[in-house]
């Protein structure tokens, strides 16, 4: 190398240096030196991203970017001399003052475009965004950029805390091993957050663990760097990061599990023309709900040919300029598949009704894949647009009992939209309670639902609002459903020796089973719940598979009026119990979605005469044929009012957490008052008209 040769003129010979601002070549020519032969990497044929930049001294020769751990293939070694190094620090702050220039350079651009992302996180996304400008100019061009792939666990909790991130681009999901040993998963985290920060700040080990959503570039701040920070800038650095962690405190407690996913992938199980129609048909319901930009395999393509790391950064941009982004994998294999598998957060694996019901090698694998953990799935069964129920939906259940599944017949907007809304969180849910001939007023809540176009995606029930709502989930018309149960309860029932209850119930299980014709939850289109009270465990039990007619006998089966039903050894009755209205079963289908409330329950306490002292039979059977207006409760009204204590004592609970509560005013109808059903249910209508307006 000859001696005359400085790195400044070295520079001045090379493109794009050769075009930099007088002041800022300078920079990068007293902060570059000459690598000796001891020292001098060996380099990849082709040109790497880095954060070192080394360059060939050859004046005008090509440089390249050298990986901190080059491949062990297509290496060869530099000549002693020959290398000149640049400063990092001076490099990434030369890509921020003169950014035309290195945008337009082949070997500059990605990474020119990583530092502008990096900058501009730091300036508009995150906590440091109010910092002076010293500080920030420490941090744009001093915090190495780490990748993370799609489904990586970044650290894992209880180890010791060594640095801290900051996400550029992609998406973290925080989770915690519980005492119990159930995990808890927690909202995942954007562009600009802050992750770590306790560990490094107080020298704690890690709270929780973190997995890559989907594809990252993260700023790592070891503690080398917050130690130096922390000489040169004290008070900002103490200020700032002690604010992460307050945040962070703060948000333990209300942070949501799970959260809205942001990128669906629809992967085909079998036919990639099944992705395609999928799209097809829930593009237009999704549109509906917000931005939704479709990514296909031509798409990946072109983003490819752009280079490392310009993809993660597109993706991530496009991300946040919508609601919704949708990748297509219309292939059953291949690198574009394997993309969107890890930029999604929810993989919606499609399949039709048609195709075997086995696991395929793609499940199996995406299942056993712990770098898919904190990645949530679920199964599409595309149906002919004319299927009259779901076909062979427990075949597709009994393989994939941890997989919730969704039936969509094609060219049908209804069943799309049930689809889409449920999968972005935003899934409308009707739950409603019991309270015998009262329980009419559901179809008057129903009738006008239907007036208004207001969509059902979800219904729970019990009791009375169990056989209610498993009609209208089975495509009743409200119509139908008051004139089928009417006919059901003019049946009667016999009563029988009160050893187990006051009837034998055997005729209702018969109006049931004929009712339901055999159909079991698997059969219905809209999805459907009831519950029952165990009594055998005194819990609450949520029925959602199987036979229809059994679980609704379940949910209508009083204490001490009709037998209990049995199940595995476990006696089920009336859910009023424990819940009846169980909102809470539906908030954990819907999540964040709407739930609408219809407890037919008057406020309203069972009192007798404050003068008496006791009363027996006579005494209810005197004032029962008497002029006197302060009645007696019989035994009945004692043992439905006993079954749905549990229920009243909830009511306040029941209002909390539903979105829509509707009271109709039916108290002054009897339990047993199953002549007046139209009456009833105009009440509720009326009343649903008014919570609705």
């Amino acid at each position: 190398m000859p001696p005359s040769l400085t790195p400044a003129a070295l520079l001045r010979e090379m493109d794009p240096f050769r075009d930099l601002p007088e002041e800022v070549l300078d920079q990068l020519a007293d902060t570059a030196t000459f690598l000796a032969s001891s020292s001098a990497p060996r380099w990849p044929a082709r040109p790497h991203d880095s954060a070192t930049t080394l360059f060939e001294g050859e004046p005008g020769a090509p440089h390249t970017f050298v990986p901190v751990s080059p491949p062990s293939d297509g290496e060869r070694p530099f000549q002693a001399g020959s290398i000149l190094a640049l400063d990092s620090r001076t490099l990434r702050r030369a890509y921020l003052d003169a950014p035309d220039l290195f945008r337009t350079h082949p070997s500059h651009a990605a990474a020119q475009s990583l530092q502008s992302r990096v900058s501009k996180t730091l300036r508009h996304e995150t906590a440091f965004r109010n910092a002076s400008p010293e500080l920030l100019s420490d941090l744009e061009t001093r915090l190495p950029v780490r990748v993370h792939a799609g489904g990586e666990r970044i650290f894992s909790q209880g180890a010791i805390s060594e640095y801290l991130l900051i996400v550029v681009s992609g998406m973290v999901r925080p989770s915690q091993h519980q005492p119990d040993g159930n995990v808890k998963i927690f909202s995942p985290l954007g562009s600009g957050a802050v992750v770590g920060e306790m560990g490094v700040v107080l020298g704690d080990t890690r709270a929780a663990d973190l997995t890559a959503v989907r594809d990252c570039e993260c700023l790592v701040m070891d503690q080398e760097i917050y130690r130096s920070l922390l000489v040169s800038h004290p008070m900002e650095i103490s200020r700032i990061l002690g604010g992460v962690i307050r945040g962070h405190l703060v948000a333990a407690t209300e942070r949501q599990p799970h959260g809205h996913p942001s990128a669906i992938a629809i992967v085909p199980l079998d036919a990639p023309e099944n992705a395609v129609m999928a799209a097809h048909e829930l593009l237009p319901a999704f549109t509906a709900l917000g931005r939704v930009s479709a990514l296909t395999r031509e798409d990946g393509l072109a983003m490819s040919e752009f280079g490392h790391g310009i993809e993660t950064a597109h993706l991530n941009a496009l991300e946040k300029s919508v609601d919704l982004l949708l990748y297509v994998a219309d292939e059953v294999e291949g690198a574009w598949r394997d993309c969107c598998l890890r930029h999604a957060d929810h993989v919606l694996f499609v399949t039709s009704w048609d195709a075997e019901t086995a696991l395929r090698p793609v499940e199996v694998q995406f299942a056993e894949n712990k770098t898919h953990s904190m990645k949530r799935y679920s199964l599409l069964v595309l149906h002919p647009a004319q299927a009259p129920r779901p076909q062979r939906a427990r075949e597709w259940r009994a393989e994939r009992e941890n997989a919730p599944q969704h039936h969509l017949r094609l060219s049908t907007p209804a069943d799309a939209g049930r689809v889409a809304r449920t999968l972005v969180g935003k899934a409308r849910g009707l739950v409603l309670g019991g309270g015998g001939a009262r329980g009419f007023a559901h179809v008057g809540v129903i009738r006008e639902l239907k007036s208004r176009g207001i969509d059902v995606d979800m219904v729970g029930g019990n009791s009375m609002g169990a056989l209610i709502g498993a009609q209208f989930a089975k495509g009743d018309s409200p119509d139908e459903i008051l004139e089928n149960t009417l006919a059901l309860t003019r049946k009667g029932e016999r009563p029988t020796l009160p050893l187990v209850s006051l009837v034998g119930g055997r005729r209702f299980a018969r109006s049931l089973e004929n009712m339901f014709e055999g159909l079991t939850f698997e059969d219905l289109w809209t999805p459907f719940f009831t519950v029952a009270c165990d009594l055998t465990l005194a819990t609450t039990e949520v029925l959602d598979s199987g036979p229809l007619h059994f679980a609704v006998r379940a949910s209508n089966s009083p204490a001490g009026i009709f037998p209990p039903t049995l199940k595995r050894g476990h006696l089920l009755v009336d859910g009023a119990i424990l819940n009846n209205v169980p909102v809470d079963a539906m908030r954990d289908r819907v999540g964040s979605g709407q739930v609408i409330a219809v407890d037919v329950n008057p406020r309203e306490d069972l009192v007798v005469d404050a003068a008496l002292e006791r009363f027996g039979p006579l005494d209810v059977l005197t004032r029962l044929f008497s002029r006197r207006t302060e009645k007696l409760p019989t035994l009945p009204e004692i043992l439905v009012r006993a079954g749905i204590v549990g229920g009243i004592a909830h009511r306040d609970q029941t209002k909390a957490m539903a979105d829509l509560l509707i009271e109709p005013p039916v108290g002054r109808f009897p339990l047993i008052g199953y002549g007046q059903a139209h009456t009833i249910a105009q009440v509720g209508q009326d009343a649903a008209r008014a919570r609705l307006s």
